[in-house]
C-alpha cells in the first residue's frame, strides 16, 4: 500500500527541499490534486489547481477562494463530505483570475432549491470591472491564455459568465460571521483588486496569489500591469500579523509563524529586487 502523506507532512518535506517544485511538486500541479483535507477542526483546504479553503463558522461555512470552472463539482462534493448540511454561507474571491471565482455554483444552486438565503460573495471594487472585461475580450484572452500554458486550440474558450460579488469594498472590509472575524485587504500585487484574508481567532492569512510557493508572476508581455512595490508592501503587512497558518493561492500552506514570516519577506525580497534592478536597466 502506498503511503500517501497528509497535507502537512507534505508541506513539511516540501519546506525542507524534500520534492521537486519544479516537476512533479510544482504548485500548479504535484501532490493531492482535488483532494481535500481538514487542517485543523473547522478548517478544510483543498487543492487543486488552485487552492480553496472552507471554515466553519458556527453560523455557516464561508469559502476563501472557490476554485476555477473544472472545480464545480470538486469543491461542493468535497465541503459536503466535510459538513454535509451546513449552509455555506459566505465566499472571498481573493481576486478575478477564472481560477479562483467558479466555485460557488452548486452552493447557489442548493440556497435556491432548500429555500436558504445565498452565500454572500465578497470582492474588491475593482473585480467586477474586470469580470466585464474578459466578457469583452474573450476571444484574445483565449488566445493568450492557448499560447502560454500550451492548451488546446480547439478545446478552450475563455468563459463569458461570472459570478459578481455580492458585496465589493475598496481598503479593507471587517465582516463577522459566526464566531469568526474575516478581515479583507486590499493590496496590488499580480493584479490590482487583490484581497487578502485574516483570520485572527484561527491565527489564519489566505494571501490569494500574492504568495504561490514559487517566483512570483511579476509579469510577462501578454498581460497585464503587474506592482512589485505594492506586492511587496502586501507581504510584509501580511507578515506583521504573524499568522500561524498560511493558506497560499497555489500550492500548499505554511505552517508555523518563523517559516511564514521567512517565505513572505524573502518573495518580498526578491519582488524589490526585481523591481530595483529593471528600473536600473530601463
Amino acid at each position: 500500500m502506498v503511503n500517501v502523506p497528509t497535507v502537512r507532512e507534505a508541506a513539511e518535506q516540501l519546506w525542507q527541499g524534500q520534492g521537486d517544485l519544479v516537476g512533479s511538486d510544482h504548485p500548479l500541479a504535484g501532490f493531492g490534486q482535488g483532494r481535500a483535507e481538514e487542517l485543523d477542526d473547522g478548517i478544510l483546504y483543498l487543492k487543486s489547481l488552485s487552492s480553496v479553503t472552507a471554515l466553519d463558522s458556527g453560523a455557516g461555512l464561508v469559502l476563501l477562494d472557490t476554485g476555477g470552472q473544472y472545480d464545480t463539482d470538486t469543491v461542493f462534493d468535497a465541503v459536503r463530505r466535510w459538513r454535509p448540511a451546513t449552509r455555506l454561507a459566505a465566499a472571498v474571491y481573493s481576486h478575478h483570475h477564472v481560477d479562483h471565482v467558479f466555485g460557488t455554483a452548486r452552493f447557489d444552486a442548493e440556497a435556491a432549491a432548500a429555500g436558504w438565503a445565498p452565500p454572500t460573495v465578497y470582492g474588491h471594487a475593482d473585480l467586477p470591472d474586470h469580470f466585464r472585461r474578459y466578457r469583452r475580450t474573450a476571444g484574445w484572452n483565449t488566445a493568450i491564455n492557448v499560447r502560454q500554458f500550451g492548451l488546446p486550440v480547439d478545446g478552450f474558450a475563455w468563459p463569458v459568465e461570472y459570478r459578481f460579488p455580492d458585496v465589493t469594498y475598496r481598503d479593507a472590509l471587517t465582516v463577522r460571521v459566526g464566531e469568526l472575524t474575516f478581515e479583507l485587504h486590499h493590496a496590488r500585487g499580480e493584479t490590482d483588486d487583490a484581497t487578502w484574508t485574516w483570520v485572527p481567532e484561527r491565527r489564519l492569512v489566505h494571501a490569494g496569489d500574492l504568495f504561490i510557493w514559487a517566483v512570483p508572476n511579476a509579469g510577462n508581455p501578454q498581460k497585464v500591469q503587474r506592482y512589485l512595490g505594492d506586492w511587496a508592501a502586501a507581504l510584509r503587512a501580511i507578515a506583521a500579523r504573524r499568522p500561524e497558518v498560511l493558506v497560499s493561492g497555489h500550492g500548499l500552506p505554511i505552517f508555523g509563524a518563523e517559516r511564514i514570516a521567512t517565505a513572505l519577506a524573502d518573495t518580498a525580497e526578491l519582488l524589490d529586487f526585481i523591481e530595483t534592478r529593471t528600473l536600473a536597466l530601463m
